[in-house]
């Protein structure tokens, strides 16, 4: 298809940039957003929802993929406002069964900052293909460095700072980013697992292999298939316009 209209008003070195990856098969669509606190300067989109599919819309449903951390973070940062949680309390002393592994005595700080010690990329998919299973195997990982000494990009600690923030608020963690994140900041569209309904305003992310079929509608991340599509470090769909929507919201406190 042509893309160029869709990318009416962005530099042209962007449009060359986009154009070509969506020809190279990089991807099929694409969004994109660039502003500040006034609004977006320049945004767009381009290609199709799949290969072959219909073309990205304006409510397009995306895989926000890892940008579920930072939501998660602000969930978690909301109950250490309410006093329901401290940054200084430890993993054991929020998940008991975590209390006599490696684990038990890192902050939530630190899991807060990729400072827990905990790995990075971890398939751990591959062997565990239950929810209590791949649970288990994370309480069991062993630390790469001790902890608050080094950062280390760790979706593992996501997870584990997903299920303290479950425990500290007695509420599922998607209730939890409702509540705290996307309901406050005005994010209609934004949630984890997609109805049915949806499926087909959702753009696909990947032929995978594992599952043996094109994945729309459904988290991308292979851990968060495990743990039934809710997880602090990977499951969130939502929009264009939420995510702009919920940068407007966290600029005026980011340092200057």
């Amino acid at each position: 298809m042509d893309t160029m209209p869709a990318l009416a008003g962005i530099r042209a070195s962007e449009a060359e940039l986009l154009t070509a990856a969506h020809r190279a098969r990089i991807f099929s669509g694409a969004a994109w957003s660039v502003g500040d606190l006034d609004g977006p300067v320049r945004r767009g989109q381009l290609g199709t929802l799949s290969w072959g599919g219909p073309p990205v819309q304006p409510d397009t449903l995306w895989d926000w993929a890892s940008v579920t951390k930072p939501v998660v973070a602000l969930a978690t940062l909301w109950l250490v406002e309410r006093g329901a949680l401290g940054l200084a309390e430890t993993v054991g002393e929020h998940l008991p069964d975590h209390a006599g592994s490696e684990l038990g005595p890192v902050t939530i700080e630190q899991l807060l900052t990729h400072t827990s010690g905990l790995p990075g990329r971890q398939p751990l998919w591959r062997q565990h293909r239950d929810r209590e299973s791949l649970l288990a195997a994370v309480r069991a990982l062993p630390l790469h460095t001790a902890p608050g000494t080094a950062v280390d990009y760790s979706s593992a600690g996501f997870i584990v700072l997903g299920l303290v923030a479950e425990a500290a608020s007695g509420w599922p963690l998607d209730r939890l980013v409702a509540t705290a994140v996307t309901g406050p900041v005005g994010m209609p569209d934004t949630g984890f697992r997609p109805a049915a309904t949806d499926r087909d305003r959702c753009a696909a992310t990947e032929d995978c292999p594992w599952r043996g079929e094109v994945v729309q509608g459904s988290v991308h991340d292979e851990n968060a298939v495990v743990l039934g599509g809710v997880a602090g470090h990977a499951g969130l769909f939502g929009t264009l316009d939420d995510l702009e929507r919920l940068a407007r919201a966290v600029l005026p406190a980011v340092p200057r």
